[in-house]
């Protein structure tokens, strides 16, 4: 008897092979796969397991699956005091799901009884009232299987102002200054002498608002500014990228199969380009795209560079009225992550990101949240 078996999880499955249990593993040409510790591992390829009896087979794809996660989950947070669990059942059968408790700050559990049945492949979301921005729950399925789910969503605040001054005053600065962790291909870069250290790029920012405004200020250290794009390809040479998530809600589209920026994502690009300062929208929502799309951004940037100190400073405010569905509540939170472009030769380019997924591959599911204070 022979089971054509594989697996498409994230991770290659275990199975261990036992002398209780006898079988052999072979691959699609029949030759004999080399077990390690005892264990096949399976992935995307088919895999043939051969035993002498139906059940030595049953009994070996029963222990395997035991290993298989039949539910996905994710927090998210997208109001201040409010705890999102997103959960996904990876199986081909209905679970009952029962969230029994949940802990906050690793303060003492608060109890819960919330119970669901999630149909194959169904999502299912579940709203708390939490007493802090780092959340533990823990689960327990109909059959006995206990899982957790666990997050730090504590937010940057994104503080009330009147004016860049203000701004300087009252914001947390973010800063851009590990190349190890922010610079993309570090280790190779620096080899070859293309990135140099902090003078050659890092840069600090912030983030503020006024009712009609979101604020953004970044003071970059750059040995060379070099861009002399015309406004339409501004990104194309020294340049701040900035994209912003305004429902928050990308961790439970991309559980959902959707990648990249949707329909109520944004991504801008702001450059001190021939001398002249822009704004360009690449990516804008559904309600905004007609008016931000393939055009110069209306609000003017102020981009100072000072060749003395080898900085730039960028300051760019975009309104409200062009970020629906994003509005200035207290309270709100929103995705949002930058990213600096650094060409120090027509041949030379490289970057510096807050986090990855604002250049492709787009991936909102990874911006931090920001939340209006």
């Amino acid at each position: 008897y022979f089971a054509a078996v594989w697996y498409n999880g994230k991770d290659a499955l275990k199975v261990p092979l036992s002398a209780e249990i006898p079988a052999e593993a072979r691959d699609v040409q029949g030759n004999p796969i080399e077990l390690k510790d005892g264990a096949l591992y399976l992935g995307e390829a088919p895999v043939y397991l051969y035993a002498k009896a139906p059940e030595s087979l049953e009994k070996l794809l029963a222990r395997a699956s035991d290993d298989v996660p039949e539910l996905q989950f994710e927090l998210d947070s997208r109001q201040a005091g409010k705890t999102i669990l997103i959960v996904k059942n990876l199986s081909g059968h209905s679970i009952g799901l029962m969230l029994k408790r949940a802990e906050f700050s690793g303060k003492a559990d608060i109890p819960y009884d919330d119970r669901m049945t999630l149909a194959p492949g169904e999502i299912r979301t579940l709203e708390k009232t939490t007493a802090s921005e780092s959340a533990v729950f823990h689960l327990e399925t109909d059959s006995g299987k206990k899982y957790t789910a666990s997050a730090d969503l504590t937010p940057v605040i994104v503080p009330l102002v009147s004016s860049f001054e203000e701004l300087e005053k009252k914001a947390v600065p973010l800063n851009l200054d590990d190349p190890v962790r922010q610079v993309p291909c570090y280790e190779d870069l620096s080899v070859h002498g293309n990135y140099t250290g902090l003078d050659d790029l890092s840069a600090v920012f912030r983030l503020g608002y006024d009712p009609e405004h979101l604020y953004l200020e970044v003071r970059a250290k750059d040995d060379v500014h070099l861009n002399e794009s015309v406004p339409a390809r501004i990104f194309s040479g020294d340049c701040i990228q900035f994209a912003i998530d305004s429902n928050r809600d990308a961790k439970m589209k991309r559980m959902r199969g959707i990648k990249g920026y949707s329909d109520d994502d944004f991504n801008f690009v702001s450059a001190l380009a021939k001398g002249e300062p822009f704004t360009q929208c690449y990516t804008a929502s559904k309600e905004t795209r007609e008016t931000l799309l393939r055009q110069e951004y209306r609000l003017k940037p102020e981009i100072i560079r000072n060749e003395e100190t080898k900085t730039t400073l960028y300051r760019v405010k975009i309104a409200f009225a062009d970020l629906t569905p994003l509005k200035p509540e207290k309270g709100r939170k929103f995705g949002f992550s930058l990213i600096l472009f650094d060409r120090d030769s027509p041949l030379s380019c490289h970057s510096m990101e807050y986090t990855g997924g604002v250049t492709s591959p787009n991936d909102p599911a990874k911006y931090p949240a920001f939340q209006f204070e």
